[in-house]
């Protein structure tokens, strides 16, 4: 396959607001048959504090050209790529998984490339039929239809099997899909790097789990964009990247997620998003926030919310499944 990009720069004339200026972002977007681990894990060694937002195109069929860059259309297996710098330029990311945990966080005592076979010195499956029979009847029910494991990651550049406690947000999980078992007890995940001593947790994923998990990183963002010196400064945009498995499907309504962002009213006293309405705009006499983006085959961004600092640790991009990662674009002279 092949692979092209191109980056474009955002100036002002106008000073930076900090002496230290930000480092710059990126979108990156690919088609599925395109190298894009490669290309996600190049940006982020040469770019180690960016924040990255992207996806994947959702083509008809296998030889089908999805990407095009300054008006080219690129052959199939390429990536794009965009990079954004201005000395009042900064961009925010908030992903949000859609998913729940359930159940204790085990170790997992023993794995062979994507295969689970051991929790806590048990067979990988015969921990999760245990848990299964130990939730009430509707999780018991997820589980069983649609079982997804979270693992430890790190939520900073270094070693993604760096774990924090239990008591730590879902979103030091990165949610994978269980794809199968094997005869002998072992479960198979959509994920080949995982090692002896990760830590596993297991996760549901369903509309009411999705907007709990909107709500929640709405909320936490709105509190440490405040820390983060961007009290009181509204974005000038905001480009959405949503699993093409979401939508109308996951929240029986059209355009839930593009609706919730162009009418949240982004003032650090309303950290609710999900209790936005356009009715809180008009009171607040601001005009929908303009919303971008695209349904994508799988999604790119980092884990949770990632606020680059002048001195901030970057951040690894992952790519994600049933996700939406939404890049928050700010004039920080404003």
């Amino acid at each position: 396959s092949s692979s092209s990009s191109s980056s474009s720069s955002s100036s002002s004339s106008s000073s930076s607001s900090s002496s230290s200026p930000l480092p710059p972002a990126f979108f990156v977007f690919a088609d599925p048959f395109a190298p894009v681990l490669e290309a996600k894990a190049f940006v982020d060694e040469c770019a180690p504090r960016s924040v990255v937002v992207g996806g994947l195109t959702c083509p008809t069929r296998v030889g089908v050209s999805t990407i095009a860059l300054n008006a080219r259309v690129l052959p199939p297996g390429s990536v794009a790529g965009v990079a954004l710098r201005g000395p009042r330029f900064a961009m925010h990311s908030v992903t949000a998984q859609g998913a729940r945990g359930v159940g204790p966080v085990f170790e997992v005592t023993e794995a062979r490339n994507n295969l689970i076979v051991a929790l806590d010195s048990k067979p990988a499956l015969l921990q999760v039929r245990d848990q299964i029979q130990a939730q009430p009847a509707d999780v018991a029910a997820l589980l069983q239809s649609s079982l997804l494991v979270g693992v430890s990651i790190d939520t900073t550049h270094g070693n993604d099997t760096k774990w924090r406690p239990p008591a730590a947000r879902d979103d030091n999980f990165l949610v994978r899909t269980v794809v199968g078992a094997t005869t002998d007890g072992a479960i198979a995940i959509g994920d080949n790097t995982i090692a002896k001593g990760t830590k596993l947790r297991l996760h549901v994923r369903d509309g009411a789990a999705a907007k709990a998990d909107l709500d929640s990183q709405f909320r936490r963002y709105a509190l440490e964009r405040s820390f983060a010196g961007f009290a009181g400064v509204r974005p000038q945009a905001a480009f959405l990247v949503s699993c093409n498995g979401r939508g109308k499907h996951m929240f029986n309504a059209t355009d839930y997620e593009s609706n919730l962002l162009s009418t949240w009213t982004y003032h650090d006293d309303a950290l609710s998003a999900l209790a936005a309405s356009p009715d809180d705009v008009k009171q607040h006499g601001e005009p929908p926030l303009p919303v971008a983006g695209f349904f994508a085959n799988g999604e790119l961004g980092p884990i949770g919310i990632h606020l680059p600092r002048p001195s901030s640790v970057g951040a690894n991009t992952h790519l994600h499944g049933f996700t939406s990662v939404v890049a928050f674009i700010y004039d920080t002279g404003v």
